[in-house]
């Protein structure tokens, strides 16, 4: 994939998600976790393999969440209560995959933690938004 055809595929979402609007339909349409992963795996660290795990999108306990808007909230399963690296990908009028700093990935776990041992069997949705000012790696994707 390349940016272009990247951002040819982004523009058209963008416009059907405004028709999705302008037809009085509640929701948007969800930008595709494969493609989400592929965009992080190309464009903002090649290092990255996908995992086999149900509780982590990445080698090594990496986890991708995302957000169609700004400052969004996205949902923990309970079980991701032992990240490494959270990768933050924002999708509002450009992508921008934030990485979120150590200490707030291990603030992050205490809650996900927490939400478990409270036996929450709600996920508990987490506004990675709030975090993105101590990111210790910021790509603007397109």
């Amino acid at each position: 994939m390349t940016k272009t055809d990247l951002k040819i595929f982004f523009n058209e979402w963008r416009k059907l998600n405004l028709m999705y609007k302008g037809l009085g339909i509640k929701g948007h349409l969800h930008f595709p976790e494969p493609l989400q992963k592929e965009i992080v795996m190309s464009f903002f660290d090649t290092t990255l393999k996908l995992s086999n795990s149900k509780s982590y999108d990445f080698v090594g306990n990496v986890e991708l969440k995302s957000s169609t808007t700004l400052n969004g909230c996205t949902p923990f399963s309970l079980k991701q209560n032992k990240c490494s690296r959270i990768l933050y990908m924002e999708i509002t009028d450009h992508i921008t995959v934030y990485e979120i700093a150590a200490n707030d990935v291990q603030t992050i776990n205490g809650i996900v933690s927490a939400a478990a041992e409270n036996s929450n069997k709600d996920k508990p949705n987490i506004t990675l938004g709030a975090y993105k000012q101590n990111a210790i790696k910021t790509v603007v994707v397109i």
